[in-house]
């Protein structure tokens, strides 16, 4: 067997290798560069509306390197599509030398602060394009001694074609399942709330339930559902985007739990997420009940509540962002509605009210 018949013999091979379910896709694609053409340091990124790397699947590279590079070494990155112009569309197989120089590439930041220290040296990037747009970028990683040569940007830009239609019709099948799956959730009658937004926080969708809820949460007839995401993944805290659950107390005492997923759906392949509000159906507390039959205020509601849970004054004021001087005013109040004279009578009545 010849030479070239042999290259076209892996390309079948690899063409027939990345066939697989779309959730399988990427990681497949990198197994079987590894595989057959024996290359062992790789990363996969898609790209989002903005042109960013992101969602990286990566083979024999530590995670550590992975997070700094979406945290900064991105910026300095020679090889990403912001960076090489109109380089991708002329060839879909970058080198080091079709950018600069050896010399230029070793005084490089990205070289001397990011790859370097993952002892690897050499780089090919392979663009995977829909047309004008870059939607998916696959790195190619070797050390110092073990040189790329003419056959492997021969090769890779052979395979670039097939991962790239590839990797399009799994982009379009993960796009239209998660569209299926919103809808199914975003129905005018489903008893969920269901708010779409972008990480800017930017709202894609909302459902009626939603702005229902936002409203009944927020204790306000006109609320915004953009200043109630900014709220929700404010107290979330930086790390919101990987998901997360929280409860929440309206101003009348109803309980709700708040959830957000990160999705891809209706966003061009940007970061989306999806933030449902679920109205918690659980009985009133004792306090509950009697406090609102003599008319107590939501904050005397609070107290009260916090009152039964074995809370000092200063305890009280820490967990209500108040000072206890606004504690003692409040218990005074309560305990002129409720007819007794100190702690102890305010406990006994609610006991009572519980029989």
């Amino acid at each position: 067997m010849t030479r070239a018949k042999a290259k076209d013999g892996l390309i079948l091979d690899f063409v027939d290798s990345i066939l697989v379910e779309p959730n399988r896709f990427r990681q497949q694609v990198l197994l079987s560069l590894a595989e057959l053409f024996h290359y062992e340091h790789l990363t996969f990124f898609l790209t989002d509306q903005h042109g960013d790397l992101v969602r990286p699947i990566t083979l024999n590279i530590n995670p550590r390197y992975v997070q700094s590079y979406l945290q900064y070494f991105h910026s300095t990155d020679i090889f990403h599509p912001r960076n090489t112009g109109r380089l991708f569309f002329k060839k879909n197989v970058l080198s080091i030398e079709d950018l600069m120089t050896y010399k230029e590439y070793e005084g490089s930041e990205y070289y001397n602060d990011f790859l370097k220290h993952q002892e690897l040296y050499h780089e090919l990037a392979i663009a995977l394009l829909d047309g004008e747009r870059v939607v998916g970028a696959i790195g190619i990683f070797r050390p110092v001694r073990e040189k790329f040569v003419a056959e492997d940007i021969h090769s890779l830009n052979s395979l670039a074609k097939y991962i790239a239609r590839a990797l399009r019709l799994n982009l379009s099948f993960e796009k239209t399942l998660e569209s299926k799956q919103m809808h199914e959730q975003c129905n005018q009658n489903s008893p969920y709330g269901i708010i779409v937004f972008s990480e800017e926080t930017s709202i894609v969708y909302v459902n009626p339930r939603a702005e229902e809820l936002v409203r009944a949460i927020s204790g306000r007839d006109k609320s915004s559902v953009r200043e109630f995401v900014q709220n929700i993944t404010g107290a979330m805290g930086k790390h919101w985007p990987h998901g997360g659950s929280k409860a929440l107390l309206s101003p009348s005492l109803e309980d709700y739990t708040v959830n957000i997923q990160p999705i891809i759906v209706g966003c061009d392949n940007a970061a989306c997420f999806a933030l449902s509000i679920q109205e918690n159906h659980i009985a009133k507390d004792p306090e509950h009940r009697v406090g609102n039959s003599v008319g107590l205020s939501t904050r005397e509601l609070e107290i009260l509540n916090l009152v039964r849970r074995g809370l000092t004054n200063r305890e009280i004021a820490n967990e209500l962002f108040v000072s206890p001087n606004t504690v003692k005013t409040h218990l005074q109040q309560i305990f002129r509605k409720m007819e007794v004279t100190n702690r102890t009578g305010l406990c006994h009545r609610i006991e009572l009210a519980n029989k």
